[in-house]
């Protein structure tokens, strides 16, 4: 990848953007000078191992939530691989959320909603912390290491307070990836855990986490409280049990009322 970036840098290519097809199916928009979407560019995937541990939860005609969904990899992915399932993406920044529903249009997909609010612990307007071009997935309601000194207010929801306002009746699957946040996410879902028992996917990373004052630890302890195993991803997206506090892009909590429905028993 470092060859990639001189080759971007000397040819001048950071702010061509282009549409190119995907593995999975999905048409998006790209450009080279972001993270992700350089991947996405380069070798026509990101993180497919968890895209594949994710479709091992979901059937037509199921609920997946995206939040933190960034351009929409993961979701669009889903809506494509289950077109009868009901895809909900959650994008706080509209420079994000911008590029999600450019993404998101291409396709044309009807069973996608993208929302451009947070989710947290919290109703209310939450100052964003704005990352540079490099990472703009990297922004976060913390400083982040990329950060341009750029904030912005954006609407924060608790999931419990959209689900009920949103009378949704059903969710088999929710994936967190909110650069640290993800325990007050999961302080604001409670009522879904308890109502839904979904299958949780989240980001475990101490460096991240460390910045809202959390440990690995206190995802695991949360989460435990409602009797859910851990699993991680291997390369070929088969998952395993996951250490106590183990730390991954995606971990994969599964309540033990449904382990053997999913065949990790």
């Amino acid at each position: 990848m470092k060859f990639v970036i001189r080759f971007i840098e000397f040819f001048k290519l950071k702010n061509v953007r282009f549409k190119k097809r995907v593995r999975g199916g999905v048409w998006m928009e790209l450009g080279l000078e972001d993270h992700i979407e350089r991947n996405l560019a380069w070798y026509g995937e990101y993180e497919w191992a968890e895209y594949l541990a994710l479709c091992q939860f979901l059937v037509e005609g199921k609920v997946f939530l995206d939040i933190g969904s960034n351009i929409g990899t993961h979701a669009l992915l889903i809506a494509n691989q289950f077109p009868e399932s009901c895809v909900y993406a959650f994008e706080p920044s509209p420079f994000i959320f911008n590029r999600l529903a450019r993404n998101s249009s291409l396709n044309h997909f009807r069973n996608v909603q993208i929302h451009p609010i947070g989710i947290g612990s919290e109703d209310g307007r939450i100052p964003l912390f704005i990352s540079d071009a490099s990472n703009l997935g990297m922004s976060s309601f913390r400083v982040p290491e990329n950060g341009t000194g750029e904030k912005i207010e954006v609407q924060c929801l608790q999931l419990d307070s959209w689900v009920r306002d949103s009378k949704i009746a059903q969710i088999e699957l929710v994936k967190i990836d909110v650069e640290g946040a993800e325990w007050q996410v999961l302080q604001g879902m409670q009522a879904v855990i308890r109502a839904f028992l979904p299958v949780i996917a989240l980001e475990v990373r101490s460096s991240l986490l460390s910045r809202f004052d959390k440990s690995p630890a206190d995802l695991y302890e949360l989460l435990q409280r409602f009797d859910y195993v851990p699993f991680s991803v291997l390369a070929n997206g088969e998952l395993i049990p996951a250490s106590w506090g183990q730390e991954a892009d995606l971990i994969f909590f599964v309540n033990s009322k449904s382990l053997q429905k999913f065949r990790l028993i």
